[in-house]
């Protein structure tokens, strides 16, 4: 062990500023906003729906960061600063105030163009609306710019959005040189934003705005006369925070799978083995989120089996490849951790019991992978997993029974239960613990007192004084549970 070392005043100040050093925020605006829009009114072009859940949206961010407006009585208007977004406590939903503001204005104006096609006096509305959205997108631009806790994809992104008001304005009043000149700044970013997100889901985001301001650029070359070319509008624009972005884009040319080393042939695996890896971090997870990842797997799973048919046709030889493995186990996984969840919607043991039987069929088809069945400690941990789910079918099909006074079979698996897990916990080959704490706290659902703080052991035991007081209560001999 290392003797403390002696530190002078000066190197404590260095370590505090060190130590003071505030994470960035982030906040990716063009995904974020398509995915409101698309799930509150624009998906059917409702800007007055849209319009409502920004104003709602908005109240609901200040009540929860304690920003309010003056009073019920009184109002007092009060913008987000840069001192607020540089605070210790700011986090992405500070820069969503302002941005959903200039949302909320930009909406109102779209709403008013629909209805000034049959009230004409509604478009002088319609360009005051807008120029306000154009003040307020200029004012987060600002912000943005003047912080120190905005990453550069943020504002970039920003200044593309503001772009995008702003020729929105331009075009509306008949300006369409200035239109065109934001028209071109929009799409050479979200362009250059795409390219460098390569085959990550979202470039197809990008990709998309792009073509949907494409009519509107032909109209405005139309008007000034001028010609547009497509082709070179991505070069118009340079930034590096582009060239950050490519920089820091995560890459999996290369895994290690059971200390065995794999190339990954293609771009479009490797972003699919990176959203994985993030998507395993994530904390709110649903079961559509699942579906999507999986869908893509199978995409994956398949081209792999495509190219290793290739090479054995080639070269005459049949080599198994462990990518297809690894993507096997993966799809794999996550069909068990989907099940998991779907296990917290259901209150009836009969129903968790059906789920159970799944993973267990998963987790032993898990076994039949080819490179992984010779492999001991892999099989010795699918082993303990499905030791584990064996415990719980046992307690769900425990309570069943204990629910219409079928008391010999119920004790009989409570005891099968015990085994189960103490099987599961001697081998100790997986985190065990927390296995038992993310699936047995569903028992919770259907009236089990369980809480996931505790130990396995404190579950066992829990089992253990259940089966007791059964036994006593019962006055009779337990049958045997084969």
């Amino acid at each position: 062990m290392v003797a403390p070392e002696v530190v002078s005043n000066s190197d404590l100040k260095g370590e505090n500023a060190d130590s003071s050093v505030m994470p960035l925020i982030s906040l990716k605006v063009l995904p974020v906003l398509k995915e409101r829009q698309q799930q509150h009114g624009l998906r059917h072009g409702d800007f007055q729906r849209y319009h409502g859940y920004c104003s709602r949206r908005l109240r609901r961010l200040r009540e929860t960061l304690h920003l309010p407006q003056g009073d019920r009585r009184h109002f007092k208007r009060k913008d987000i600063s840069v001192a607020e977004i540089d605070a210790e406590k700011a986090d992405s939903r500070f820069l969503e105030i302002p941005l959903t503001v200039v949302e909320r204005a930009w909406a109102c104006a779209m709403e008013l163009k629909q209805e000034a096609n049959t009230e004409p006096r509604k478009r002088f509305h319609m360009i005051s609306r807008l120029r306000k959205a154009l003040k307020y997108s200029e004012d987060l631009m600002k912000i943005a710019q003047e912080s120190t806790r905005v990453d550069a994809r943020t504002k970039l992104e920003i200044e593309a959005y503001v772009s995008f008001i702003n020729a929105s304005f331009h075009f509306e009043m008949e300006q369409w040189e200035e239109a065109m000149t934001a028209y071109k700044k929009t799409q050479s970013i979200y362009t250059q934003i795409a390219q460098a997100l390569g085959e990550h889901p979202e470039s197809a985001l990008y990709t998309e705005k792009t073509s949907e301001i494409l009519p509107a650029m032909r109209f405005c070359a139309y008007k000034t006369g001028a010609e547009l070319k497509i082709s070179e509008l991505s070069s118009e624009f340079q930034s590096a925070a582009i060239q950050d972005m490519i920089a820091q884009r995560p890459k999996m040319s290369e895994i290690t799978f059971r200390k065995n080393k794999i190339i990954v042939p293609t771009e479009k695996i490797a972003a699919l083995l990176v959203r994985i890896d993030e998507f395993d971090k994530k904390q709110d997870k649903k079961v559509e989120m699942y579906e999507e990842i999986l869908v893509d797997l199978r995409d994956a799973i398949q081209s792999i089996r495509d190219m290793v048919k290739i090479e054995q046709q080639q070269t005459g030889k049949s080599k198994p490849s462990w990518l297809l493995s690894n993507l096997l186990y993966l799809r794999l996984k996550l069909t068990i951790s989907r099940t998991e969840l779907m296990m917290q919607e259901k209150n009836q043991p009969k129903d968790c019991t059906r789920l159970v039987e799944i993973i267990l069929h998963n987790l032993a088809e898990m076994k039949t992978i080819q490179l992984l069945d010779a492999d001991e400690d892999f099989q010795l941990e699918v082993d303990d997993q499905i030791s584990v789910f064996k415990g719980v079918r046992c307690r769900y099909l425990a309570d069943a029974l204990k629910t219409g006074k079928r008391w010999g079979e119920s004790l009989a698996l409570y005891e099968k239960t015990n085994e189960h897990f103490r099987r599961a916990q001697k081998g100790m080959r997986i985190e065990v613990t927390d296995i038992a704490s993310s699936l047995l706290s569903l028992i919770d659902n259907i009236g089990m007192y369980w809480k996931p703080k505790y130990s396995i052991d404190s579950f066992i035991d829990s089992t253990f004084y259940i089966l007791n007081f059964y036994r006593i209560a019962s006055g009779f001999s337990m049958p045997r549970c084969n």
